[in-house]
């Protein structure tokens, strides 16, 4: 399957008692791009980044890689993906 977008996270949502970190985000990368995610302290930066790479479990929504779902439990299945993060600051 051909898909124009390497990486797309949809609807992802991830609350915490008291806070939600993560309502209904979409991300979506072409190969090749690189992104940066920018915000205030608290706006779900991270958190995004964690389920991504399966430290976090969404509560909610659909991460696609190549357009096959990509089920990430744990930071092993991102990384036999080609998942890395780099964090800078």
């Amino acid at each position: 399957m051909n898909n124009k977008y390497r990486l797309t996270m949809q609807v992802m949502t991830k609350q915490y008692p008291g806070c939600i970190a993560n309502n209904d985000v979409t991300l979506k990368i072409k190969h090749g791009e690189v992104h940066a995610l920018l915000g205030e302290n608290g706006a779900g930066k991270s958190t995004l980044m964690k389920m991504l790479y399966g430290v976090v479990k969404p509560d909610q929504g659909d991460m696609f890689f190549n357009g096959r779902i990509m089920n990430i439990k744990e930071p092993a299945d991102a990384r036999d993906l080609g998942a890395r993060l780099r964090f800078e600051l």
